[in-house]
């Protein structure tokens, strides 16, 4: 088994169209965010910060990872891995939704803020079909560096 091509680390496309899709992607999330925080904001739905407690050094410890190592990890661990074996066993839409499930618990820093928890399970949605329509993994990884980029900068302006 060809394990690039199987994580989906082996562009299908070209590479330039592949992260074309992954900003894309970006701009659907930040949307997506957008929205939530615009009905958290209408409706006063509590919104916990779960970064609140660290000082500014932990903070830029955190982001640094989390704009980094982490969505090159979590991708290549949900969507190329995971999500990737489970097609042999489930329908794809069933593989994705499953995936995503697991994706969203493994956040579990959310566990207290459901409006963050619908947002990390539907990023984990929208990258789970990415990589099944795209056949790749790269366009996830971008989207998610972005993704918690975008993240990092609304947490360090306030």
């Amino acid at each position: 088994v060809d394990m690039l091509a199987f994580l989906g680390l082996r562009p299908q496309g070209k590479i330039v169209q592949l992260i074309g899709i992954g900003v894309l992607g970006s701009v659907f999330i930040l949307l997506l965010g957008g929205v939530l925080g615009f009905m958290a904001q209408k409706f006063n739905w509590p919104i916990m910060d779960p970064y609140s407690r660290l000082n500014t050094d932990q903070l830029k410890w955190v982001t640094l990872m989390a704009v980094s190592l982490a969505p090159i990890l979590e991708e290549i661990s949900f969507r190329g891995l995971l999500q990737t074996t489970l097609y042999r066993y489930l329908h794809p839409m069933l593989a994705i939704l499953t995936a995503t499930l697991i994706f969203a618990l493994f956040h579990s820093l959310y566990f207290g803020n459901w409006l963050a928890l619908a947002y990390v399970f539907s990023l984990g949605l929208f990258l789970g079909c990415v990589r099944y329509f795209t056949g790749s993994t790269i366009p996830c990884i971008v989207s998610h560096m972005l993704n918690n980029l975008l993240a990092a900068m609304a947490i360090f302006a306030q």
